[in-house]
């Protein structure tokens, strides 16, 4: 179990891998005004996402542009399909940038604040590295964390790529946290997270 307290001052996104093979994703967010929750806003997108996405990896990851283009197809067919009542279908088209992928060197684990805000400000778009163990507190086995303008990610079952990186890119967007079965924005995901609403996919598009 984990508890957050809603008192902290940032917002960030983790993904934590859990024994029975899913993802539990837990955001800080203080968005909140005298107790009431405000209704997310679309952010502009930062450098790296604005028509196609930036996408680089830690040296030793083999990750190819046929990789990345099945995720975000995942992602796409996850948006535009509709999955029964309180879903909206959401045709998107996230694109990988052409040209191969680059590599760098380090930060390969994100170990603490600064690992993460050194990844993020040296580089945009995705970065998909070796391991997260912090994304605004320490927790091992983190499999996403969306803060100082960019989306760091590990890679995990290819059944459930597609549904983080939309989920990550939801965060970038501006979305919250959303208490529904089965919706893209809850904080357990999986692969059957499939769900956006009207207000969602606005904010995505």
């Amino acid at each position: 179990m984990i508890t957050i307290s809603r008192a902290m001052f940032h917002s960030v996104f983790i993904c934590v891998l859990i024994l029975m093979g899913g993802m539990s994703c837990v955001e800080v967010n203080i968005k909140a005004i005298s107790g009431k929750k405000v209704d997310a806003q679309k952010k502009p997108l930062p450098p790296g996402f604005i028509g196609e996405i930036e996408v680089r990896t830690a040296a030793d990851i083999l990750l190819e542009p046929d990789d990345v283009k099945e995720i975000l197809k995942g992602a796409n067919t996850v948006a535009d399909l509709f999955d029964g009542i309180g879903d909206t279908e959401c045709p998107m088209d996230l694109k990988i940038k052409p040209g191969g992928i680059p590599k760098f060197d380090a930060p390969q684990v994100i170990r603490d604040r600064h690992d993460l805000k050194e990844l993020n400000d040296t580089y945009n778009g995705v970065k998909v590295v070796k391991r997260i163990r912090w994304c605004n507190k320490f927790w091992p086995n983190i499999l996403g964390c969306q803060k100082y303008n960019g989306i760091v990610v590990v890679r995990t079952h290819s059944s459930q790529e597609g549904v983080l990186w939309l989920h990550e890119y939801g965060h970038l967007r501006g979305l919250e946290h959303r208490n529904q079965h089965n919706a893209v924005m809850n904080e357990f995901i999986g692969p059957t997270n499939t769900m956006l609403n009207d207000h969602e996919c606005n904010i995505y598009r």
